[in-house]
């Protein structure tokens, strides 16, 4: 009996995997080498799922994962807002830019029992740069578990809003002698 249930997990969690990876439409911001000079990024996340039998829900844990992709420059987040599932807006998730060096990332962590976002909360994520870089990969994971069953996959996000180049200073440049 037990191991048929692993079995059925196994089956049921490598079905949800190609499922999402074959379906799943991912952010501009994590499709190939997209350049930028910031951006702002909705998340999906979830506060738990419905199983289909019985209604039963399982909770998840909901980890917000920023990746610098570019080899050479450092990004800055700016801002993480938490949303509920109406688009209001909970609470921000740093106090402060957050700076990250070349292939560096952060994380921003919801626990399992947080609901405050109803069930289908979001991320709103803003970053920039001095330069013209590599767009980072935003994704969010979420791993939820109840009795013995187990479920993890990758939330979707998409850019919502292109930042263009800073303008620089207009003025003639005076040669120094």
């Amino acid at each position: 009996m037990r191991d048929s249930r692993i079995r059925r997990l196994i089956v049921v969690t490598f079905t949800a995997f190609l499922l999402w990876s074959a379906e799943t439409p991912v952010a501009s911001a994590t499709v190939g080498i997209g350049h930028s000079w910031g951006q702002t990024v909705y998340v999906a996340a979830y506060s738990h799922i419905v199983a289909a039998q019985g209604g039963r829900k399982f909770p998840i844990t909901s980890t917000l994962v920023v990746r610098n992709t570019d080899l050479e420059s450092t990004i800055s987040v700016t801002a993480v807002d938490y949303r509920d599932s109406q688009g209001g807006h909970l609470r921000q998730m740093m106090q402060e830019p957050t700076l990250l060096g070349p292939l560096a990332s952060t994380e921003f962590a919801l626990k399992e029992s947080d609901e405050t976002g109803g069930h289908s909360p979001s991320f709103i994520v803003r970053w920039e740069a001095d330069e013209e870089v590599n767009a980072p990969v935003i994704e969010v994971l979420l791993i939820g578990k109840s009795g013995t069953h187990g479920l993890s996959f990758v939330g979707r996000a998409w850019v919502i809003e292109e930042a263009s180049a800073p303008e620089r200073d207009a003025r003639p440049r005076v040669p120094t002698n």
